[in-house]
């Protein structure tokens, strides 16, 4: 994989899609039916967490969400995630980077805070580059001593949000 060969969010859709291609063929990996619908837990991380996780997590479970971290599964077991991944919810990071071997037409909802919303949209940029839909929930942060940078900051989410997001989303179970 190349270094740093551009701005964030200046992807060559075309170089993207060489790059999946060429990871999949490379897994011997098939597209596979998109039917999960996957929360990445940032909750092992030292930033960027999602504060108030556990009082999203029943909101999840009534739209049929499982919760995954990448943290310990191999690189192959986070590609085949991807691929079986109709919607994926995840906290900006480098966890929604695999969103670049979820299935076309497929949903991105990028939990974000509300301050860089306008400074970062690399996800954004990707997930149009792969013809996902695109979603972004903005969420406040929560300022820690020693941490400056806003993006490092871990968030709170207002459930509400998120509930009526996915509500409008998706058909609960």
């Amino acid at each position: 994989m190349p270094d740093y060969v551009s701005e964030p969010g200046s992807q060559d859709p075309a170089l993207v899609k060489e790059v999946r291609e060429t990871i999949l063929n490379s897994l011997n990996l098939m597209p596979s039916k998109s039917h999960r619908r996957i929360f990445v837990s940032r909750n092992q991380q030292p930033i960027r967490r999602l504060s108030n996780e556990e009082a999203i997590e029943p909101i999840l479970r009534q739209y049929g969400f499982e919760s995954v971290s990448f943290e310990g599964m191999s690189f192959e077991d986070q590609v085949r995630t991807m691929q079986d991944a109709a919607v994926l919810v995840g906290v900006h990071g480098a966890n929604l980077t695999n969103m670049l071997f979820m299935t076309p037409q497929t949903v991105v909802v990028e939990l974000m805070n509300e301050n860089t919303l306008v400074l970062n949209d690399c996800y954004y940029c990707l997930a149009s580059a792969l013809n996902l839909a695109y979603y972004n929930l903005p969420c406040q942060r929560i300022v820690k001593p020693g941490l400056y940078d806003s993006n490092d900051l871990d968030l709170v989410i207002d459930p509400e949000a998120l509930r009526q997001l996915l509500h409008r989303l998706i058909t609960p179970f």
